[in-house]
């Protein structure tokens, strides 16, 4: 899995809201900068001023939760606080009170851990 991050639009001073990382689709060259850009820029509808890649190898992340990731717009620039959130709100969700409050958020916890890891960020130092 490839990421264009930290992408700068041209707006033209329009006051949009376009993300600044985006999942890139395998097809996709990412040493082929123009191709790169054709793909953000038709999807989004903006030209892009710049952007980095990072390429994931997902083999250093369990594939459900590289799931979680991709649905609820996991980034590196989140909290861990942010991440347990979503990844909580899912889990409680979709268990309907069968599961013990205490259970969910352990295993919140332990995804929120994994998730963190595979962003790099420092889960000991953020947790809450």
């Amino acid at each position: 899995m490839n990421i264009a991050c930290n992408i700068e639009w041209e707006t033209d001073g329009q006051d949009v809201d376009l993300p600044v990382e985006v999942k890139l689709p395998e097809d996709i060259d990412t040493d082929a900068i123009g191709e790169v850009e054709d793909y953000l820029s038709d999807k989004y509808g903006y030209l892009v001023k710049s952007f980095d890649i990072e390429y994931y190898n997902e083999e250093d992340c369990i594939p459900e939760y590289l799931d979680f990731i991709e649905r609820f717009d996991l980034n590196e620039n989140m909290t861990c606080d942010e991440i347990f959130e979503k990844v909580f709100e899912y889990l409680d969700d979709n268990e309907d009170g069968q599961i013990p409050r205490s259970i969910l958020s352990s295993t919140a916890d332990s995804i929120t851990s994994e998730i963190c890891g595979h962003f790099g960020i420092d889960f000991v130092a953020n947790a809450w």
